[in-house]
């Protein structure tokens, strides 16, 4: 699944092409060889699960790991006119104390 496009990875994991699960043998023709990240792509797609998106999620640091997410903007919302973390944590701050009691 990696040479169509272009990538060789190590092939680490024995996939069934039908999944015993889904009444697959555990026969050679029933079988292939995929690297880690085509297994998770093809079983999530087996059994109805989307697949990862990329640029979605959040690093350790909990910041957006996509470069387009307005946190990730330059300060001032930059060419993606979205708010700045400053002025977003600075609109959070006048929110709560606005509804403080």
């Amino acid at each position: 699944m990696c040479l169509p496009k272009g990538v060789t990875r190590l092939a680490a994991v024995v996939d069934h092409i039908k999944p015993l699960a889904h009444g697959g043998s555990d026969e050679d023709s029933n079988t292939r060889n995929l690297c880690d990240s085509c297994h998770a792509e093809v079983t999530a797609e087996q059994f109805g699960h989307r697949g990862p998106i990329k640029g979605r999620g959040v690093s350790r640091s909990g910041r957006p790991t996509n470069p387009d997410h307005p946190w990730n903007a330059p300060p001032g919302g930059g060419e993606s006119g979205g708010p700045s973390v400053r002025d977003t944590e600075r609109s959070l701050r006048a929110h709560r104390e606005q509804f403080q009691t």
